[in-house]
């Protein structure tokens, strides 16, 4: 086990990779059994970013949610590096706030309670309460609640920002991770600009066909316009966090890939 109900709705977590404490929400269903049972989110994923994020790194989380891979990307960067961290859901930006004040990391760690879109507006997020990770600015629909049949979900307005917004502040982005539960074609769309000035160096996102599908085909049609323009390359990462080469073909035959890495240089 590698966390304790302390109250007030928390548990105490103490991560498998370099024993990060911090705080997750008991009740939720998504991140916190993983992190209690196993001290880690997505293990594959968590070995590669312990393995290639190196110090002095710009990183951009998007979709931080409470703060699990913000908080590694802080301790891999260290003192000099820079780390941006977007969470569109007001309760996960909160105990995210709470997990990088303990952690002493506001002096590289800049958060936003924003989602990332293609263009600066407002909109609606749809909220998970239960499974507080699914939240997403893609409604929920039948076949969502089919497979989480207790979800309930809460629907608030946020401000949207595209990611080229970052263009002057960073010389390069090493690593941008984005997991927003079916906003990736947006998100795709905001940063272009970054992509043009080869200001970024890798793209981390997963891919959810059951969230996804109404920008399903255009996002396998911008990628591969991306990949034409740009020259990216597209891994998985397999079980012991190393990458393997696939495309664009094999990863739109698939329902769900937890990580897909696009190489951008």
């Amino acid at each position: 086990m590698h966390g304790i109900y302390i109250g007030n709705n928390r548990v105490l977590i103490q991560t498998r990779v370099l024993g990060i404490r911090m705080l997750a929400y008991a009740d939720d269903l998504s991140l916190t059994p993983d992190l209690v049972f196993n001290g880690a989110f997505e293990i594959p994923l968590t070995q590669y970013l312990a393995s290639n994020v190196n110090q002095g790194d710009t990183v951009i989380d998007i979709g931080a949610n409470i703060g699990y891979f913000t908080l590694l990307f802080g301790k891999l960067t260290g003192t000099n590096g820079k780390i941006v961290a977007y969470e569109a859901n007001k309760r996960n930006f909160s105990l995210l706030q709470e997990n990088t004040a303990y952690h002493v990391l506001g002096d590289r760690v800049k958060l936003y309670n924003k989602a990332v879109y293609s263009e600066e507006t407002e909109l609606t997020f749809y909220s998970s309460n239960k499974w507080t990770g699914n939240g997403s600015l893609v409604r929920h629909d039948e076949t969502y609640f089919g497979k989480f049949i207790t979800d309930e979900v809460t629907e608030e307005k946020v401000e949207a920002v595209p990611v080229d917004i970052h263009l002057g502040d960073y010389p390069f982005v090493h690593f941008i991770k984005m997991d927003i539960e079916g906003g990736e074609y947006h998100g795709f769309l905001g940063m272009k600009s970054l992509l043009e000035n080869k200001k970024v160096g890798e793209i981390i996102f997963e891919l959810n066909y059951l969230r996804m599908k109404e920008t399903w085909s255009k996002t396998k049609l911008l990628l591969e316009d991306y990949q034409s323009q740009f020259g990216l390359g597209f891994y998985l990462i397999n079980e012991k966090g190393e990458l393997v080469p696939t495309d664009l073909t094999f990863l739109f035959r698939q329902e769900f890939v937890e990580s897909v890495v696009i190489k951008c240089q």
